[in-house]
């Protein structure tokens, strides 16, 4: 070992941490502008921590390290983990408000199914996208490999977040 790196490695980790959070504030602030009301926009940023968080257990029950290249692959899918909520968030809304038979449930089915198919679509997309980096060999291969398979651990999370999580959310925000 000529020299020890440690140190250096685990600031920048600590900065691509910091970074991610101050995106996350970034976002909330953009979305309250965008969506003004206070409690939509909590509900998409915690889908998005909520999804990492499922990452992160995936990460854990497979054995993956969570390092600086992982935790790259988590920032990378922050725009589509917001996509994804806001869509659902969206197409959701817009069926509660517009409900005509005054059935919550029944709304949130049809909003939800109503973007089920584009989020699947772009979002496997971007997997398969990613996965061909598990085909590298080498050098390369240490690096684009956990890369890919966080990408593809957050995407599918998102997938499970948008589909299962915020329609949940959000039919308790009919209900007030």
């Amino acid at each position: 070992v000529d020299e020890d790196e440690g140190e250096d490695l685990r600031e920048k980790l600590e900065e691509l941490v910091w970074r991610s959070v101050a995106i996350l504030a970034l976002l909330f602030l953009l979305l309250a502008v965008a969506l003004r009301r206070v409690r939509l926009v909590a509900i998409v940023i915690s889908s998005i921590v909520f999804a990492i968080v499922i990452c992160l257990s995936l990460f854990y029950f497979f054995g993956i390290s969570v390092n600086f290249i992982t935790i790259s692959g988590l920032t990378i899918c922050f725009g589509m983990l917001l996509d994804n909520s806001i869509l659902v968030l969206d197409s959701v809304h817009r069926h509660l408000t517009e409900r005509r038979n005054g059935d919550a449930r029944a709304a949130l089915v049809r909003g939800t199914r109503e973007v089920s198919f584009p989020i699947i679509s772009t979002t496997l997309t971007t997997v398969v996208a990613f996965l061909s980096f598990v085909y590298m060999t080498g050098r390369l291969a240490l690096t684009y490999i956990p890369l890919a398979v966080s990408v593809a651990f957050d995407m599918i999370a998102s997938i499970f977040v948008a589909f299962f999580w915020m329609p949940v959310e959000l039919l308790g925000t009919a209900e007030l």
